[in-house]
């Protein structure tokens, strides 16, 4: 109390501060409560304000558009100064991703400084933060590229945080081997499918097995040494949750890779995520007719399907996915509760989307089936025919009776642009039908457990 005495910094009235000052000095039961109640606060809002951290391996700071950037981005000099002050704050940093970045609009150091230092002095830095991080559970990084991998204090600072029990979420976006030789097992993984490092002749470590996989292809090419390389690293045969995200891609080799991860987590697989975004596939040399030759057959766990398709050939895609629905095991070896399909739609042909319907709403195939949710979205720029063929195709399925004692809740969807201009939720209870307004087009997804690190791996 004799500090915050002393150090108004004008604040308050020196009048009110003194009376109340007075006040307490006089009760100190009111004075205990107030000095409690002060460091509940300090304590929340420190665990609040550290919970989350983004640390780059370059000086300067880069600029995000996003107003919450503010409360992640912390230069790794400042964070050193204040660790040294209150070294209990390390203990709060649960999140962290560590990154390169290349755009930047102010370097924290002195000017007299050549690059040199300047990058040296910031890497020191990063280490020291780094050493005194003992309670990370969520773990990013992708700064291969940088010159910190060279620092040999950095690689073992890093390494220690990848072996620590505390440790259960990982993006790991390069080429480095050290995840998989240094640990068994992991809760979270997320990999980039063209950053799979092949394996090492001289390492004899077992297969690293993980509950929840993220694959990204985000490549121009990805070989097909990918899918052999992942076999090699990781077991999947207890797999619960599996995300595939392919985007911006001449060459897709879809088939090949679920053809290996499919089969391998069959039996415990629950959620599946599959996320394509296509341009210019047929110049790769793989048609579109072939994206989604692979079967889901082995899938007797499944329960949630979630499936976003964008393409100009959509109208080939359709009948493949179709096909590709057929294959989930039917009747009682059918566990789908769920199935979430968003489109882009240039397809306002009624026929491949009633394929889909009947499918879906067969009773038989699909006994424990609750939730359909069909969207598509389309481009303000679509022609005069489109737009004229877009209500009748949304009245089509919007009109479509469901089987007789059928409990599915059907949701459908038509969006310009995000924009959603209709949306309806069809409940069928014994063929009764009721109109409910419900949310946004895109249905939340995350596949991180905590928020937390879901903006800081949406932000680095």
């Amino acid at each position: 109390m004799a500090t915050c005495y002393t150090h108004n910094e004008g604040r308050l009235p020196q009048e009110l501060r003194d009376a109340i000052m007075d006040f307490l000095h006089n009760d100190p039961a009111s004075l205990r409560s107030c000095a409690l109640a002060h460091r509940s606060l300090v304590f929340a809002s420190q665990r609040h304000i550290f919970n989350s951290l983004i640390l780059f391996t370059e000086p300067g700071m880069p600029e995000f558009e996003e107003p919450i950037a503010k409360f992640l981005l912390l230069d790794p000099i400042r964070l050193q100064s204040i660790l040294q002050q209150s070294p209990h704050l390390a203990s709060f940093v649960r999140n962290l991703c560590v990154a390169k970045h290349t755009i930047y609009h102010t370097a924290s150091q002195d000017m007299a400084l050549s690059p040199h230092e300047a990058k040296r002095l910031h890497i020191k830095s990063l280490i020291f933060c780094l050493q005194r991080f003992q309670c990370i559970e969520c773990l990013g990084f992708d700064v291969e590229s940088c010159s910190a991998w060279q620092d040999f204090e950095f690689l073992q600072a890093v390494q220690n945080i990848i072996t620590s029990p505390s440790l259960k979420c990982l993006d790991h976006e390069c080429s480095h081997r050290m995840v998989y030789d240094l640990r068994n097992h992991i809760e979270y993984l997320s990999v980039c499918a063209d950053m799979i490092p092949p394996p090492s002749i001289a390492s004899q470590t077992g297969r690293f097995s993980v509950d929840f996989l993220q694959v990204l292809q985000v490549g121009i090419e990805t070989s097909l040494e990918f899918t052999s390389n992942l076999e090699r690293y990781l077991d999947v045969q207890n797999l619960k949750s599996l995300s595939i995200i392919l985007v911006f891609l001449r060459s897709l080799h879809l088939p090949t890779n679920m053809q290996f991860l499919l089969p391998a987590c069959g039996q415990s697989l629950v959620n599946l995520r599959l996320d394509v975004s296509r341009t210019n596939v047929d110049s790769g040399g793989v048609s579109s007719d072939s994206l989604l030759n692979f079967t889901f057959q082995d899938l007797c766990a499944l329960r949630t399907l979630y499936i976003e398709l964008q393409g100009p050939t959509f109208d080939i895609t359709l009948p493949q996915l179709v096909k590709l629905l057929a294959t989930i095991p039917v009747g009682s070896a059918n566990a789908l509760e769920k199935l979430v399909i968003l489109t882009s739609l240039d397809l306002f042909d009624s026929r491949p989307w009633d394929g889909l319907w009947d499918l879906m709403t067969d009773s038989k195939h699909f006994p424990r089936l609750t939730t359909l949710r069909l969207g598509a979205f389309y481009s303000r720029f679509a022609t005069a025919g489109e737009v004229a063929a877009k209500p009748s195709w949304h009245a089509h399925l919007l009109n479509k009776e469901l089987p007789l004692g059928s409990t599915l809740c059907v949701s459908i969807e038509l969006v310009n642009d995000g924009m959603s201009l209709y949306h309806f939720c069809r409940v069928h209870i014994l063929n009764t039908v009721t109109s409910i307004k419900a949310g946004a087009f895109r249905e939340p997804y995350s596949f991180w457990p905590t928020s937390g690190f879901d903006r800081l791996y949406t932000l680095h």
